[in-house]
């Protein structure tokens, strides 16, 4: 556990997809009253995490009065009933565990626990402002190390990366 991660801001629950149970948090950020911040992990549709027409390996900020997305999506197409309206950030394989440190100052920092793939588990801690519109590189990265043969850098990288080798593995 990150020191000072208000890991209680949000509410964790398990949904079952074609490929299995994957893992979801739901929370409401404080200073955003109006919005719900859900993750959504990939299913194992692995290109689906980088396709913006797709909510898997996603984090969504919806709008709770009405379900609908926001004119400041970083991916908006003009209108706030598409599904690009409602990404905040992409490129997630599962991210299972997250929440917004507010102990970091303000804006807050933006904590989240990644499952990997075949190598790596991740632990990712940004800005509030870089964590919206970021792209976290899975399924291009998985850790450190390119996934598919092409890890842009461009990508947000993990501040801690651990090995499978190494006996971690969700």
């Amino acid at each position: 556990m990150l020191y000072g991660v208000c890991w209680v801001c949000g509410e964790t629950f398990e949904a079952t997809g074609p490929d299995g149970i994957m893992r979801h948090v739901i929370a409401f950020h404080p200073n955003d009253r109006n919005s719900i911040y859900v993750s959504i992990g990939d299913d194992n549709d692995i290109a689906g995490s980088q396709n913006l027409t797709r909510y898997v390996g996603k984090i969504l900020r919806i709008n709770k009065t009405n379900g609908q997305g926001y004119t400041d999506s970083p991916w908006q197409d003009g209108t706030t009933t598409s599904i690009r309206s409602r990404l905040w950030a992409i490129g997630f394989r599962n991210p299972f565990r997250w929440s917004f440190d507010f102990h970091a100052g303000s804006p807050p920092r933006f904590a989240i626990g990644d499952v990997g793939q075949d190598l790596f588990e991740e632990v990712d801690y940004v800005s509030f402002a870089t964590a919206k519109g970021g792209n976290f590189g899975w399924n291009n990265c998985e850790g450190f190390a390119d996934f598919n043969g092409n890890c842009p850098s461009s990508t947000i990288k993990p501040v801690l990366a651990l090995s499978h080798n190494d006996g971690y593995c969700s």
